[in-house]
């Protein structure tokens, strides 16, 4: 159907309501994204670029109209046409310009890796080898169970290895300075050997390129002996999926047989946890959220985390954890503040009041805390207020290396998002400490200063 011929259309809107027809009948858009919505905004995930979009009530009423499959092209068009020519027109920049719909280029790879490819314009960063088809757990919100239909079950597949190195020596080939491998499952421990071999041929066939390496596992086929080699493998990063505590995790996540699993996991999250002691490399956990949903079950969660005394937390924990940020925050702080208190003090010390006080033997402890530092700490004050506003500009670097997540992280997604209330929230905040804080500077002159205190009090 060629819609820009259509009459009954504006000739405006007639290319535009063409390219959102095209998606729609090459069937790309209903492939790459998800529509979900909150109790404040509706939202479009964009599985190519991983992208979530804000939608406003037009913008989400476009994309129904895109992802039904049931709408013939005259009633598609019809719909399009009920709503603002603008928002279709603005929806098509955004999607140009977050470059939504949109699949990062696949090369086929069966039996024989990459056949025919003899260049590419790009270079390969990541490559995901699926270790597994089989999976030892049967989570019930799992997308491979039998409750979704449609997708890929679990099988009894597993890659080959001459397969595996194919695809390894074939990435190591087009890649850059850094390439990611990823193994993916199923349970990629189900095929734990695997998994070693390609680390140990990537690692010998990498000349100067950086490789990390990644994979997910629900931490049941965990041992001592695996866990000990993957400690020593350079830039491996691990995501355990453990949804909480007993009572939540063995809600959702059970064996084939419906049999509980968190004893296994946990064990093996413990195992790891053990090997990893005093690595600087991170053991992530992942938790999903499962009905009944609430910040009373999400602040469950992450206390039980916290509890643990034996993972290892980046951040949060015991006060000991904040010594290193708090060190970090203040260092730079404390260098200007004692320049500041260096140049102040030579200034006082050479005050008509310090030399009356020496002359009269007044003792040098005195002289220093009462004379001359008490008369100095009026300018170094000053500065204070100064110094801790860029001190907390600056706490989102702290903030991202010691995985501390506060205002300036909340603030920095909320940017990166275009979630402007969660902007406006963090901004606001941030100015009302500046200004708290200034005015307790202020407060402050009147208690250092005994000349401001009798201007004021009468």
């Amino acid at each position: 159907m060629q819609i820009v011929e259509l009459e009954m259309v504006p000739l405006s809107l007639r290319p535009v309501l063409q390219r959102l027809y095209d998606m729609k009948t090459t069937q790309s858009a209903l492939r790459e994204g998800v529509l979900f919505s909150t109790k404040r905004n509706n939202y479009y995930y964009d599985t190519g670029t991983g992208k979530v979009i804000v939608l406003d009530d037009d913008t989400s009423y476009i994309f129904r109209v895109l992802f039904d499959p049931t709408l013939s092209a005259e009633t598609f068009l019809i719909s399009l046409t009920k709503v603002d020519p603008n928002a279709v027109k603005n929806l098509l920049q955004t999607i140009d310009a977050e470059r939504l719909f949109q699949r990062p280029p696949l090369l086929s790879m069966g039996k024989e890796i990459a056949a025919g490819v003899t260049d590419t314009e790009q270079k390969v960063e990541q490559i995901i080898l699926e270790v597994t088809e089989q999976c030892n757990f049967r989570c019930k919100y799992c997308v491979y169970s039998e409750d979704f239909s449609g997708n890929r079950d679990f099988g009894n597949r597993r890659m080959p290895t001459e397969i595996a190195f194919k695809a390894i020596d074939w990435a190591l080939e087009n890649s850059g300075a850094k390439l990611a491998i990823t193994f993916y499952g199923g349970e990629p421990l189900l095929n734990f050997k695997l998994m070693k071999a390609v680390i140990e041929r990537s690692q010998a066939k990498r000349g100067n390129k950086e490789i990390v390496y990644s994979f997910t596992s629900n931490m049941s086929l965990m041992t001592r002996e695996i866990a000990t080699y993957l400690a020593q493998v350079p830039n491996l990063y691990i995501m355990a999926s453990i949804d909480g505590p007993r009572t939540v995790h063995d809600a959702y996540r059970v064996y084939a047989n419906d049999a509980p699993t968190f004893e296994d996991s946990i064990g093996g999250l413990r195992i790891l946890a053990d090997a990893y002691a005093g690595s600087h490399m991170p053991v992530n956990i992942n938790a999903v959220l499962t009905p009944p949903f609430g910040f009373e079950k999400l602040e469950q969660v992450n206390a039980y985390f916290e509890s643990l005394d034996w993972l290892p937390a980046t951040g949060g924990g015991s006060v000991l954890h904040y010594i290193l940020p708090w060190i970090t925050l203040s260092a730079a702080m404390a260098a200007q503040m004692i320049r500041m208190t260096r140049s102040t003090m030579l200034e006082v010390i050479r005050a008509d009041y310090v030399q009356t006080a020496k002359a009269k033997g007044a003792k040098p402890m005195r002289i220093v805390m009462i004379h001359e530092l008490r008369n100095a700490l009026l300018p170094m004050v000053t500065v204070v207020g100064i110094i801790l506003g860029q001190t907390l500009g600056g706490a989102i670097v702290t903030e991202t290396i010691f995985a501390l997540p506060g205002v300036g992280t909340y603030l920095l997604q909320g940017i990166f998002k275009y979630d402007m209330p969660v902007v406006m929230i963090g901004v606001l905040f941030i100015a009302a400490v500046i200004g708290v804080i200034n005015l307790l500077i202020d407060i402050l002159y009147i208690y250092i200063d005994p000349r401001l205190r009798s201007q004021i009090v009468k």
